[in-house]
């Protein structure tokens, strides 16, 4: 219920929005460049760079540097129906099962 910030470094003109986790893993803490934008719900962890002037956008999974002057943005939204749940259900439990082969 709230926004997370821990890094090794933060630059000018950080902007963070709700609900971001920005911080630890076991491997380390990212560092922030200048400029920078992580919006809502977005989660960045571990030793990963953020360049000058980048864009996190709203709920993205960050796993590895990001190069200045980038956007980065989550999958889209797809929409579910009766059918594809119906679908889902007969679908194999494992890695075929995660991407829907």
């Amino acid at each position: 219920m709230g926004t997370i910030v821990v890094a090794r470094s933060i630059g000018a003109n950080f902007w963070v929005n709700q609900h971001v986790s920005l911080g630890y893993s076991r491997r380390g803490v990212p560092e922030v460049g200048d400029n920078v934008t992580v919006a809502a719900g977005a989660i960045v962890v571990g030793p990963i760079s953020l360049g000058d002037g980048c864009t996190v956008g709203g709920n993205a999974v960050i796993t590895r540097d990001v190069a200045a002057g980038t956007t980065m943005v989550a999958a889209p939204a797809v929409e579910l129906t009766r059918e594809s749940l119906s679908d889902r259900a007969r679908t194999p439990p494992g890695p075929a099962g995660l991407l829907g082969q």
